[in-house]
Formats: C-alpha cells, sequence, structure tokens
C-alpha cells in the first residue's frame, strides 16, 4: 500500500468514527426531545420541522436504524400550537 492510499485509509476512518459520533448524538438528541414533546401534549409547528429533519438526517444520511420510529410517529400523533 502507498502512502496516498494509506491516507485514504485513514481519512474513511476518521470520516467513518465522525458518522458513528454524529449518528450517536442525533439519537440522544432526538429521543430527548420527543419524549419532551410527548410528556408536553403539543409541539410547535418550527419544532417539529426541526425534529422531523434531524430525524431525516440520523435515519438517511447516517444510515441509522429504525429505532427512533415508534418516537417519531407518537409526535406526530400530538396536537401542534
Amino acid at each position: 500500500m502507498d502512502e496516498t492510499e494509506k491516507q485514504v485509509k485513514e481519512i474513511n476512518a476518521s470520516l467513518q468514527s465522525m458518522k458513528y459520533a454524529l449518528r450517536t448524538i442525533l439519537h440522544d438528541r432526538i429521543k430527548y426531545l420527543a419524549r419532551a414533546y410527548i410528556a408536553n401534549g403539543a409541539i410547535d409547528y418550527h419544532d417539529w420541522q426541526d425534529l422531523i429533519h434531524m430525524h431525516e438526517a440520523y435515519h438517511d444520511d447516517l444510515d441509522g436504524n429504525g429505532d427512533l420510529d415508534h418516537l417519531m410517529n407518537a409526535v406526530k400523533k400530538i396536537p401542534m400550537k
């Protein structure tokens, strides 16, 4: 393996680590916010949009699993204020 291939491999490993870290942070934040909105019984439209965008980034862009889908479905059922 030449030096360029080694550098590419190291960069890819770093990117995967950052992706994992960001996915973990988003998972925690989405879970926290969803539970708070459900407990509150309502959600502001802009907060709902932010939460949806976070979940899409977590799920689609960062290859998150479906662990948060049940919470997101519950949030979609609460009234919007």
